[in-house]
């Protein structure tokens, strides 16, 4: 979701503080929604809000260690499924038909059983 996005982006730009703009930027997201998550974000005490000392309309964003470890441990999870998942498509390829991509695994029933 939205939080695992901005932690990313804030783990991508470190050491450098980033300000809600530039988040809102970076994930594609409105700056209303990219607040409401930064709050919970900050709450959780896995990200810092400091006014800025260029702009003091602005405010500076970084990760505290608690949201440093958070990440690096989800971002080390996330490449874990990422790699199972080249791996699997590697042994097992998608194939094209008339009606689009079929992917290997298990297939969803949309027919109901009444």
């Amino acid at each position: 979701g939205l939080q695992f996005d901005l932690l990313i982006v804030l783990y991508a730009l470190e050491p450098r503080v980033v300000a809600p703009a530039d988040l809102a930027h970076y994930t594609g997201c409105k700056r209303s929604s990219v607040s409401a998550a930064l709050g919970e974000l900050c709450t959780r005490n896995w990200v810092t809000a400091q006014r800025s000392n260029e702009d003091r309309r602005s405010v500076d964003l970084s990760l505290t260690d608690a949201g440093r470890r958070l990440t690096d441990a989800a971002a080390t999870d996330y490449l874990a499924v990422l790699a199972r998942l080249a791996e699997d498509l590697a042994r097992h390829p998608p194939t094209a038909t008339s009606s689009g991509v079929t992917l290997p695994g298990p297939t969803l029933s949309t027919t109901s059983s009444s």
